[in-house]
């Protein structure tokens, strides 16, 4: 039977302790969620709450949607694609719905109404 000196004894209990601390602090490191510091400061991840209320701050009254041209009117605003109402920015137009971009967040605004007539 072979006698570990107590240096390799050492270096081998020191490379395991070292390991056990190194793997602990990359698993604290992935559980703590970063803060985005553009979000208001009542946001938590996954707030259905806050998009809730935010959609609810922006009504779409009707899209015009051709060939040619996307509009849309969002609390009584005639925007297009890329311009903004209140602090939000336009991404997309649809024929029922718009979607809509603010620092920390994007959801989408649909019309009120059920009957979405189609003129060609």
């Amino acid at each position: 039977m072979k006698v570990l000196k107590f240096s390799m004894v050492f270096k081998i209990v020191f490379k395991a302790c070292a390991v056990a601390v190194l793997s602990a602090l990359v698993s604290v490191a992935i559980a703590v969620e970063l803060k985005d510091p553009t979000r208001p400061a009542y946001y938590t991840a996954g707030d259905n709450a806050y998009l809730s209320r935010l959609r609810e701050s922006y009504r779409l009254h009707s899209v015009l949607v051709s060939a040619d041209r996307r509009i849309a009117v969002i609390n009584g605003k005639r925007v297009r694609e890329g311009e903004k109402v209140a602090e939000a920015v336009v991404q997309k137009i649809s024929q029922s719905s718009v979607r809509l971009a603010i620092p920390g967040a994007v959801f989408d605004i649909s019309l009120a109404g059920k009957n979405v007539k189609k003129i060609n």
